[in-house]
């Protein structure tokens, strides 16, 4: 018989369980019950060092192995004489329902709060004698003086939820009036500080939604995760959760946080609750980063303030390349058409991120004027800047298909050549195909692969516009066709031929 010992080794020294459950299980069923029993042993301590989350899936790993076993260990037929909560866990795993069913009865008496997370797993058993046993179990120990084993295992709880097998809803209310318990709040702030963020997530949804006791200790704790969804839940709260005298600092706060999401609900709580208190707020919130943030606050600003001024004098005043890049963005908002002119000097600056605002300014006020500056511009070295060109070309201005052809062919950039050839999509039906046929063929596979996909959409689409080809269209096309044989499925080349057809010249 092997030596589990070096396994117990492994164990101690491997940072993956999942990879050590797995090395050891094929020991579990092993033809001596003595290298059995330590290997249960050591599969034991694996699954109590879980955590909530990982369990299920070990759960599942042990499972699987016991159903293809050849061999069903002897420990299974004592399991009425055990209580060690370690090895009832390992067999709470079982494939066989009537075994699951006598572990569960068998974890019941157990009250050390080791035994919740297993019978909150078989509360969503797919064998129904198995459940009511575990939700049975489960609502005798829903007491205040347990509730610390619930939150801690809360992953369990949120996982029931989520299946929808079974119906729990009254399990989940007796969990919802144990967290209303002084014990319960004591073990919340707990919960959102040392879970992880799905876990925490869970939780403070689950409070929010039922637990109207609860909602004060998840606002004081969430406003410190580090979880922007819950900080976001926590603006969107606060003013029904705690004295407005509270409320105020804390929406202060998190209307400075580092997520614009956060900085967005908590400026609206703001200005819809303390008008006053938030003129200043929101008159930082004008030269904010987040777009949708600028315009929350121009909007609860309104009246007779001169937002053009302030993000010229932003501008001037800018001394970063973000703060410049917000300044001009906000111009581009609330500018007029000549305003684009007072960009044109950045669109040659050295920080892509300035260039960036720069051209999306002057192609938002006046792309008319500044649409070959943006086709010049779809070949800046930066790649952000690129596709800001691109994204501003789509629909603003007729593009010749000559200069976006050079630009696939010729340009030292892949990031460019990529961007134009999302843009031949955008030219007329026959020009697009032309295109797009050429460049299928360039040495770029990248390039080449993303135009060949194009040539399989306008396949699909060619019928949906009835516009004709010229004749020096159809030129180009069959010249192209001919030159792309080599690299084009048969199926995309005969599809393209026989829309060709009607306009070919005998």
């Amino acid at each position: 018989a092997p030596d589990v010992a070096p396994l117990q080794i492994a164990l101690m020294e491997d940072e993956d369980g999942h990879v050590a459950l797995r090395r050891i299980l094929p020991y579990l069923f092993w033809p001596s019950d003595e290298t059995s029993r330590e290997a249960l042993s050591v599969v034991a301590a694996v699954i109590a060092s879980a955590s909530a989350e990982e369990l299920p899936e070990m759960g599942e790993t042990v499972r699987v192995a016991w159903r293809y076993a050849r061999r069903e260990p002897e420990f299974v037929d004592e399991l009425s004489g055990t209580h060690d909560s370690a090895v009832m866990a390992v067999l709470s795993f079982h494939p066989s329902g009537y075994v699951r069913e006598r572990v569960v009865r068998q974890l019941a008496k157990l009250h050390d709060g080791s035994e919740v997370r297993y019978l909150l797993l078989r509360l969503n058993d797919w064998v129904p004698q198995v459940r009511e046993v575990a939700r049975n179990a489960v609502n005798a120990r829903l007491r205040g003086d347990s509730v610390t084993a619930f939150t801690r295992n809360f992953a369990l709880v949120a996982r029931i939820i989520a299946a929808e097998r079974v119906d729990v809803s009254g399990v989940l209310d007796r969990v919802a009036r144990v967290l209303g318990t002084d014990a319960g709040r004591a073990a919340m702030r707990n919960t959102i500080e040392s879970s992880t963020l799905r876990t925490a997530r869970a939780f403070a949804r689950f409070v929010i939604e039922r637990v109207p006791d609860g909602l004060p200790v998840i606002v004081r704790a969430g406003a410190e995760s580090r979880d922007l969804v819950i900080r976001a839940w926590v603006a969107a709260s606060a003013m029904r959760a705690v004295p407005h005298e509270e409320a105020l600092p804390l929406l202060q706060r998190l209307s400075a946080d580092s997520s614009p999401a956060v900085r967005r609900v908590s400026l609206i709580a703001l200005a819809e609750h303390f008008s006053h208190e938030a003129q200043s707020h929101l008159l930082r919130a004008v030269l904010d980063s987040s777009a949708s943030i600028r315009e929350i606050a121009r909007f609860h600003l309104r009246g007779p303030i001169d937002f053009r001024a302030m993000y010229l004098d932003a501008m001037s005043a800018a001394t970063t390349p973000r703060a410049l890049a917000t300044a001009i963005s906000g111009l581009a908002e609330v500018g007029v058409g000549a305003d684009a002119e007072i960009a044109v000097p950045y669109l040659v600056k050295r920080n892509a991120t300035v260039r960036r605002a720069a051209l999306k300014c002057v192609m938002k006020l006046s792309a008319a004027t500044f649409g070959e500056q943006a086709l010049r511009m779809l070949e800046d070295p930066a790649p952000r800047v690129s596709a800001a060109a691109r994204d501003s070309l789509r629909n603003a201005v007729p593009m010749d298909h000559a200069r976006l052809d050079a630009v696939i062919a010729e340009s030292p950039y892949k990031h460019a050549r990529i961007n134009a050839v999302h843009l031949l999509t955008r030219l007329g039906k026959w020009q697009a195909i032309s295109s797009l046929l050429q460049a299928s063929m360039v040495a770029d596979d990248a390039v080449a692969s993303l135009a060949r996909s194009y040539v399989r959409v306008w396949n699909r689409n060619y019928n949906q516009t009835q516009t004709f080809p010229s004749p020096r269209e159809v030129d180009r096309i069959t010249a192209a066709l001919s030159n792309a044989e080599t690299v084009l499925d048969a199926k995309d080349l005969a599809e393209i031929r026989f829309a060709l057809k009607a306009f070919v010249r005998a």
